[in-house]
């Protein structure tokens, strides 16, 4: 007997008074001869009364329970049992409940929570936000009184902000510690390991660099240390839960210790606020700065990429490179950028760096031959990179090497280790050395490492931690002038590090409410390989693998890439003015991109105050393209999971919801319809109300992405009889991040042409015809939701370009219409002169027609 609750035992749940609780309960009664057997479901809870009551759950019918969960086995059938429970007349607190199951041939009851601390929570709120979020500070977030004069204000929208300051004398370096107290009305907090889920914090020996809040009256507290002056702060905590403010005072003299407070309705736009206010404290330009920075990373990481790191299993030099390279181009993965990660530099037993070159016996003609070679061979591969550390390597520089004839170095206490660093005097022409060096080799990126170790300098030696913001200075002056700011920070949690994101130098995808989310570098052929690959496809970040050479799920990797169509300019040698616009040709050769949306994905409400690897939820992870949602469900548990989700939990969905084209628009506060595209499954399931629950079943290391899109309706006529057709794009239903690919889909009114493989259908000959047309951004297989009402589908025909396709393929039972776009469907799509979406890339128009009896 399987039995799956939700909410689930062990989570905590918060909810408001005006709102009930519905529980669900599911269970496999896989005895077939006791089934007709009465099955008695109960809740065993302290909500009804002060003591603790048993509340019956109702089954649900045949009818009821006529949504199929997804995932489900044919020959598995749930029975289930629902409660719904009003809220009104509950008291604010805390209350629990367990679930017990007992059949009539039974002599007692089955236990779900079998030992103590088992039971699922939950809070009680008077009213969600029924205290206005203008009360002062120490009343709505603090029990201690704070001083006034150490605060200063800032709204930020509908987000009320504090910067909390203190100053501190030097001590030493020695560490400081401010105690805050407690937090009020504190329910629920999460960090970025996460630590979630507790009444009090518990973080005693841990530094802890951002806090989220969810406290008793709905409202979400955000609070983030800063580093600045000299001083750098995180956050800890006493034994009694009390926040404590940890701080280092590297400045030598009195410094202001400081962190920023924000409370608001919304927890990411509460988030984003603190960052907007820490750039205004700084007087930083937070969009400027933000859209340089996508300026410069949008053209290189929607390629995919390649690091060595953990690809090469201890080889080492220019042949495991090629093997990687040609094995990859064997399956027809095209690298957009290669990383040769710790292993090339010329370094001594104690881990210091000796000289700019690479190893001699590894790379005996230097990089520039390998680079040249390499993209000679692969000439796909715009950047090659290297790695290093932020002091060269591991503990800096050899002091006896040649680089110490160059640069003047000290003596530095460092994790029981003695190191040597460059001075701050010569960390500049260090690092314009340095890449200035690895530039004229053909080096076009770096990965800087161990960016946080100045944290991890004796507290004694000030000066020496003070020196790491020259460091970070000269890194950035010239990985901007010399690589264009292409550049990969690694290990840089530090409370350094961390601030300079916080105060503008980081994109959005660096907020720390997004930044545990699903980053760096995977291997396709690892037993994890296609889990690790769908979180990173709709992440919004970069997308690159560390394979081992040989070792490659090409299915894994062909669904996160995808192949775009360009132009082939001709122009006469002999002419130089000739109109290249007049002579463009598609080109056979395709490049490659990711399919990666423009924005960070973030955790959807339901999963935010929740470690899914300790409770039985489903992890939930949402992201958008366009109008477009996109939910990823991971079983993190080691067992089957069966989890609830509901449109409305997936974070942005307001803000998105508008559905429909033209007179057909509908908004946010209609109700409308949803197709949804199940990319594991390949099920479709259409949703009518944003509070429609849709259940799903996962096993243990199992994922899924659902694709949301919204239902576009048009009125046609046949026969002098009206139907209506309702069509959904889902994009490349081939792809993790499938949708990603529509740039606009749209239904076309009747005086534009449609086309067949003669030609232009007449006007005459439209009746029963409604028109769609899709723009895409590179080929596979497109899907789409396609229904209609009053009228009979006929036939549905689909065309690129001029070019009928022959590839269409309609399930009536799913709704679902899918069109192979081949590879030669591209190539063979003729001459075309359309403006280019991106520099030389091609949008792909596909075109819907759609015949009704």
């Amino acid at each position: 007997m399987k039995i799956f609750v939700q909410p689930s035992l062990l989570s905590t749940t918060f909810i408001s008074r005006s709102n009930p609780i519905t529980v669900i309960v599911w269970v496999l009664d896989d005895d077939v001869y006791a089934r007709p057997n009465k099955l008695c479901v109960q809740l065993w809870t302290n909500l009804k009364i002060s003591s603790w009551s048993s509340i019956e759950l109702d089954e649900l019918d045949e009818e009821e329970q006529q949504q199929k969960i997804i995932g489900c086995d044919p020959d598995e059938s749930y029975r289930v049992f629902k409660i719904v429970i009003p809220m009104v007349d509950i008291d604010e607190g805390w209350y629990e409940f367990t679930v017990r199951i007992k059949r009539e041939a039974w002599e007692g009851w089955k236990w779900l929570s079998v030992n103590e601390g088992q039971n699922a929570k939950i809070f009680v709120s008077k009213s969600a936000n029924s205290t206005g979020p203008r009360e002062d500070l120490n009343r709505s977030i603090f029990y201690e009184t704070i001083d006034e004069k150490k605060v200063r204000y800032s709204l930020q929208g509908d987000v009320d902000c504090w910067c909390v300051s203190s100053s501190v004398g030097s001590n030493h370096g020695q560490p400081i510690r401010i105690n805050f107290g407690g937090i009020r009305n504190l329910i629920q907090a999460w960090w970025m390991i996460p630590i979630t889920g507790i009444s009090k914090l518990d973080i005693q020996h841990k530094d802890v660099l951002y806090i989220l809040i969810q406290q008793s009256s709905g409202h979400y507290v955000s609070l983030i240390p800063m580093a600045s002056d000299g001083c750098i702060c995180s956050f800890r905590s006493d034994h009694k839960g009390g926040l404590i403010l940890f701080i280092i005072n590297d400045s030598g003299g009195d410094s202001d210790a400081r962190f920023v407070v924000g409370r608001g309705n919304d927890p990411y736009i509460t988030a984003k606020a603190c960052m907007n206010f820490i750039n205004e404290i700084n007087g930083i330009n937070s969009v400027k700065a933000n859209s340089s920075i996508e300026t410069k990373e949008r053209f290189d990481y929607d390629h995919i990429g390649y690091c060595t790191y953990n690809g090469f299993e201890g080889r080492e030099g220019q042949q495991p490179i090629f093997d990687v390279l040609s094995s990859l181009d064997t399956i027809g993965v095209h690298i957009g950028y290669f990383i040769l990660d710790d292993g090339w530099q010329q370094v001594n037993k104690n881990r210091q760096l000796q000289k700019f070159e690479p190893k001699a016996e590894l790379y005996p003609d230097g990089f520039k031959g390998i680079i040249s070679n390499i993209k000679e061979k692969f000439p796909y591969i715009k950047y090659f990179g290297v790695w290093h550390t932020l002091w060269g390597y591991w503990n800096g520089v050899e002091p006896n090497s040649e680089l110490s004839n160059a640069y003047r170095l000290e003596r530095v206490n460092h994790s029981d280790e003695i190191i040597h660093l460059i001075i701050p005097q010569d960390i500049h022409k260090f690092y314009n050395d340095f890449y200035d060096y690895l530039k004229d080799q053909g080096v076009g990126m770096v990965k800087v490492d161990s960016q946080g170790s100045f944290d991890l300098i004796d507290y004694g030696q000030c000066r020496h931690r003070r020196w790491w913001k020259e460091y970070h200075d000269a890194l950035e002056i010239n990985s901007k002038e010399y690589f264009d700011n292409r550049i990969i920070y690694c290990m840089a949690h530090s409370p350094n590090i961390i601030q300079q994101v916080l105060s503008g130098s980081g994109s959005n995808d660096d907020m720390p409410i997004n930044r545990p989310l699903f980053r760096d570098m995977f291997q396709s052929h690892h037993r994890f390989g296609e889990y690790h690959a769908a979180a990173r496809a709709i992440s919004g970040g970069p997308l690159y693998i560390t394979d081992i050479p040989n070792k490659h799920n090409s299915g894994v990797l062909e669904k996160c890439i995808v192949n775009i169509p360009t132009f082939n300019t001709y122009t006469s040698a002999s002419d130089s003015s000739h109109d290249a616009s007049l002579s463009t040709k598609l080109s056979t050769k395709l490049p490659q991109r990711i399919l990666r949306s423009e924005n960070p994905a973030l955790s959807s409400l339901s999963s935010l105050f929740l470690d899914s690897t300790k409770v039985d939820n489903l992890l939930q992870i949402c992201n958008w393209n366009n109008k477009i949602g996109v939910l990823g469900l991971w079983n993190c548990r080691p067992h089957l999971l069966l989890d609830l989700f509901y449109l409305n939990d997936v974070y942005g969905f307001e803000t998105n919801n508008i559905i429909g084209n033209g007179n057909n628009q509908q908004h946010k506060d209609s109700i409308g319809e949803y197709a949804l595209y199940f990319f594991m499954n390949k099920q479709v399931r259409v949703v009518n109300s944003v509070k429609e629950p849709i259940s799903i079943i996962l096993k243990a290391e199992e994922f899924e992405i659902v694709t949301i899109s919204p239902i576009d309706y048009s009125i046609g006529k046949s026969y002098n009889r009206y139907f209506t057709i309702k069509i959904a794009s889902f994009g490349l239903i081939d792809k993790y991040n499938g949708s990603r690919a529509v740039i606009s889909s749209e239904f076309i009114s009747e005086s534009v042409s449609s086309f067949n493989e003669n030609g232009i259908v007449s006007t005459e000959n439209r009746q029963g015809r409604i028109f769609y047309k899709v723009q895409l951004v590179g080929y596979g297989e497109c899907g789409f939701y396609l229904d209609l009402n009053d009228g009979k589908l006929c036939d549905t025909k689909a065309y690129l370009g001029s070019k009928l396709l022959k590839n269409v393929k309609y399930d009536i039972d799913k709704k679902l219409l899918s069109i192979g776009l081949e590879k030669e469907d591209i190539e063979n799509d003729g001459q075309r002169t359309e403006r280019m979406l991106n520099q030389d890339m091609l949008k792909v128009e596909l075109f819907l027609e759609i015949i009704v009896e």
